[in-house]
Parts: structure tokens; C-alpha cells; sequence
């Protein structure tokens, strides 16, 4: 399995690479997450990622979803399906794809030229796309999140998502950036 961690920053502190948001990219054709995934390479090389599963609905796990499904974008029936639980669908269609943060593209879909397709999660049910098997995994945040079993004959990819809540004093545990 080929996973590739999509950039969020090109600068750098102390020579130190710096990530602000989360993009996976699993296979060439599946990403995890769009932090910076609409930002990332060409829109043609973003056409070629047909589902996105989006962990939980805080701003670095969705960032630029709205660019990268123009982006992605080719007016034919095959577009991107976005993958998430009932709680995500429901902050992108309330949030993001609502005709004042963003065109309502979920609207604007026609049969035969979507902008995209919504698929909902369910923790512990298992699906398949591109030759991989996924289980989504209910895990421990704030807002509801999952992360993600990828399976394939070969191998096992686990992407935890974000699992950590702010400790009883509102402080960061230890290891989050400050």
C-alpha cells in the first residue's frame, strides 16, 4: 500500500518541515482527510482521487474539500463521492456547501454531472473501494471522529485521526504543537 502525506507548508522553522493540516493519500486514488488536499499538485492530479473519507468535521481535516471538488471536477457522472459519519455530512452540507461559504454543489449536481456524491460511514461497518477494504473506527475526541483500517492482500495501513481531548485545565496534552 502506498501512502502518501500530502504537504500543508512549503516553509519550514529551524529546518524543520512544518504541517498544519492533515491529507492522506492512500493509493494514488483514495484520500483521507482534506486539510490540504485542494491544494495539492494540479487539479488533473486531484481528478484521479475518486473517494475522500473525512475523519471528523474540525477545520484541518476539511480545509480546502471545497476546492478540491471543483478542482476534481471533470462533468462527468464518475466524480469524487466524499465519505464520512452522519455528523460530517451534515457540517459539509451546513457548513461548507451552503451558498455563503461556498456554491451548494450538492444541489447544483445534476444526475449525469454531479460535483459529488455523499456516502455515509458507520463505525465497525466495513467497505470497499479501490481494492481496498476500510473499517472506520469510532475514536476519542471532541467532536464525533473516526479513523481508518486500510487493508489490502499485502498489507495493513491504521490512521488513528485525531484521538486526544484537551486535559481538565483546557491545556494541550504534552505532545500537540503549541
Amino acid at each position: 500500500m502506498k501512502v502518501t502525506l500530502v504537504p500543508s507548508a512549503i516553509c519550514a522553522v529551524e529546518d524543520k518541515p512544518l504541517q498544519f493540516v492533515t491529507s492522506l493519500l492512500i493509493n494514488d486514488t483514495v484520500a483521507i482527510d482534506a486539510g490540504s488536499l485542494g491544494f495539492w499538485r494540479t487539479p488533473q492530479d486531484q481528478a484521479h482521487i475518486k473517494h475522500l473519507l473525512i475523519s471528523h468535521s474540525h477545520i484541518d481535516h476539511m480545509a480546502s474539500l471545497a476546492l478540491f471538488v471543483e478542482n476534481a471536477f471533470e462533468g462527468k457522472a464518475d466524480c469524487v463521492t466524499v465519505h464520512g459519519s452522519e455528523h460530517v455530512l451534515d457540517s459539509i452540507q451546513r457548513d461548507i456547501f451552503n451558498d455563503r461559504l461556498w456554491p451548494d454543489f450538492i444541489k447544483l449536481s445534476s444526475p449525469t454531472e454531479p460535483f459529488l456524491k455523499l456516502s455515509k460511514l458507520v463505525p465497525g461497518q466495513q467497505i470497499e473501494l479501490e481494492g481496498l477494504r476500510i473499517t472506520p473506527v469510532s475514536v476519542n475526541h471532541v467532536v464525533p471522529t473516526m479513523g481508518f483500517i486500510l487493508e489490502e492482500p499485502s498489507s495493513t495501513v491504521i490512521v488513528s485521526s485525531d484521538t486526544a481531548r484537551p486535559t481538565s485545565s483546557g491545556r494541550r496534552p504534552t505532545w500537540c504543537p503549541t
